[in-house]
């Protein structure tokens, strides 16, 4: 009886150990090597897929790569080049998707997202012949060029009107909530966010548009530098047409409020800054930054790192006007009319 029980013991104790030393399978490893997400190209060109493979700890079974939902490569190499022909395909957004197998059937999975767009769009560099602007106040801004608007690259900070008057500071809350929302009560702020960086001022309408365009030089000039001026709706809609993946500038899809468009906001926001892994790809250069809003109710500076909210010259009603906005968790942009006393961000457009 003490044999057999003996016996018993010595295999539980050699199972055990050969258990405990046997190592814990590592998943194999996808790499995407070209191109990188978020990349566009022109329906008609060819997209290079590269891709590089391998097991840590054994050797791949099988490696799988899908556009959107369709099979295209099976591989049992440890690189993979793949052409895709796209004369065929609609304008869009495509995710293209990579399994590899190991020896032991565990698998891993990895993705990226490119667009395939109808036409070549010229974006993301400074504007020919311009490529800084100088306000007022001496702040240099960098310029982008998307498509045929040359568009200031960062937000304004002046904190003067083009005829050289002060813009009004209001720091307390409680001052900023007793505004009027008219195109009078102007007023601004120069947030400075936690980690130190400036993302331009925030405005009331009044303000933005230089007090009821008393305080510049040309009609709807606005705060902006001498020939440039206040976006109007109908330029913040080209822009979004311009850069979109899937909507052009003359679709009905930016004639709504709300949010609008598949892309848009994605490629317009900074590739940082943004919380909760909300940074865009910045594709455009339009290099947005999530600057928050001032709320007309409370006067309080609200959602920095969150969101970024924009005047446009165009009003809607003597209490409010249209604005655009983007958000760290949304990727497109949206369209709404608020109260004037609100501080949102301004951008400026070359006349």
């Amino acid at each position: 009886m003490k044999a057999k029980v003996y016996t018993l013991v010595v295999f539980l104790v050699i199972g055990f150990l050969f258990f405990s030393c046997t190592k814990e399978n590592m998943l194999p490893v996808c790499v995407f090597m070209s191109p990188e997400t978020g990349t566009g190209f022109l329906i008609g060109s060819d997209v290079t897929l590269y891709f590089e493979f391998n097991d840590p700890d054994g050797e791949i079974n099988e490696l799988d790569i899908y556009i959107n939902d369709l099979h295209v490569v099976s591989t049992v190499n440890e690189k993979a080049i793949y052409s895709w022909k796209t004369n065929n395909e609609e304008p869009g957004l495509y995710t293209i998707l990579c399994i590899a197998t190991d020896n032991n059937y565990a698998k891993t999975t990895k993705s990226i997202e490119i667009s395939l767009v109808n036409q070549q769009t010229t974006m993301g560099g400074p504007c020919p012949g311009i490529p800084t602007i100088t306000d007022i106040d001496g702040n240099v801004y960098s310029t982008v060029l998307i498509g045929n608007q040359c568009w200031m690259k960062e937000n304004l900070k002046v904190t003067h009107y083009p005829n050289g008057d002060e813009i009004p500071q209001v720091f307390l809350d409680d001052q900023w909530a007793s505004l009027a929302d008219n195109n009078t009560d102007d007023a601004m702020c120069l947030p400075l966010n936690d980690d130190g960086f400036h993302p331009g001022g925030l405005y009331t309408y009044a303000a933005a548009i230089g007090d009821n365009w008393e305080r510049d030089f040309n009609e709807g000039q606005g705060i902006c530098p001498f020939g440039w001026h206040l976006p109007t709706n109908e330029e913040w809609r080209i822009l979004e047409g311009t850069v979109d993946a899937v909507f052009a500038e003359d679709d009905q899809e930016w004639k709504r409020l709300g949010w609008r468009g598949m892309d848009a906001g994605e490629k317009l926001k900074a590739a940082n800054k943004w919380d909760y892994n909300g940074s865009g790809t910045n594709c455009s250069g339009f290099s947005a930054l999530p600057s928050g809003f001032r709320s007309h109710e409370s006067g309080e500076i609200s959602d920095s790192g969150i969101k970024s909210i924009w005047w446009t010259a165009t009003e809607r009603s003597s209490q409010f006007s249209y604005d655009r906005g983007l958000d760290c968790y949304i990727d497109k942009v949206q369209f709404n009319n608020y109260y004037k006393s609100s501080g949102y961000s301004v951008r400026c457009i070359q006349d």
